[in-house]
């Protein structure tokens, strides 16, 4: 019998942000792409929505809460 390899799945918590509300700022496309990037490594369910404003009309990506603690703490954000 194999045994089937489980992955590490962290369920994170806390309320769903975009990068932008967590920052308090604009994060740009380079740091978008390495959260995002984090985010796949760790199998983080990542909630989208279409915003529009003077600044920007698009999709954006949110995260849990704690998720972005921990980019933080790894020095990502």
């Amino acid at each position: 019998k194999k045994k089937k390899k489980m992955k590490n799945k962290k369920e994170y918590t806390g309320e769903y942000l975009s990068l932008y509300d967590y920052l308090g700022q604009p994060a740009g496309g380079e740091l978008g792409r390495k959260v995002a990037y984090e985010a796949a490594k760790c199998n983080v369910i990542i909630h989208t929505k279409h915003i529009s404003n003077k600044a920007y009309t698009g999709k954006i990506q949110m995260y849990p809460n704690d998720f972005l603690n921990e980019c933080k703490n790894k020095g990502i954000l």
